[in-house]
């Protein structure tokens, strides 16, 4: 049987509901008064590794496609495909950050991450893009300008190297 509920009927929050909007509407409010800002990052899977990237460094993230290989192309880049009508070359990340181990097959959540680059389309492949997070942005390690990864992020009492696209695709 169907309940029929009365939509101006108020239900009364259970007391872990209230502490947990009490402390959201807490943070809130620290983070207003400290002018915190946050900035969102993705965790994303290559073998058996994981790292996080910068969304604001990505262009978009795109589900596999069938890619074209191309003759006499350097190691790293594993062809090419054609995304929104441009040609995008799509590089092992396994070769470029000096991996152990070899890429993994191509599976149901393969992505390619698609790089913001001035002179080219260049997309990543992972084996998954799982979450986004948003940080704070103090907590995010500042670039040198010359290594793939910029340091580490603690989340959720994990943590994760973050990827520097910028230097990696220079």
């Amino acid at each position: 049987m169907m309940e029929v509920h009365n939509m101006n009927e108020q239900t009364t929050p259970s007391p872990a509901q209230r502490d947990e909007d009490a402390a959201a509407h807490a943070a809130m409010q620290q983070a207003v008064l400290e002018q915190v800002d946050y900035e969102e990052i993705m965790l994303i899977h290559i073998g058996e590794h994981r790292y996080l990237l910068r969304v604001k460094e990505a262009e978009e993230v795109v589900k596999y496609q069938n890619l074209t290989a191309v003759p006499m192309a350097p190691n790293h880049l594993l062809g090419v495909c054609n995304v929104h009508g441009l040609v995008v070359c799509i590089v092992d990340p396994v070769k470029v950050l000096n991996l152990k181990g070899a890429m993994q097959p191509r599976g149901g959540e393969t992505r390619f991450v698609l790089y913001k680059h001035p002179r080219m389309k260049v997309g990543l492949w992972v084996d998954d893009v799982s979450k986004v997070y948003q940080v704070r942005e103090d907590m995010i390690p500042v670039t040198d300008g010359h290594h793939n990864i910029r340091g580490t992020v603690k989340i959720d009492d994990d943590e994760y190297p973050l990827l520097d696209l910028n230097v990696l695709f220079q």
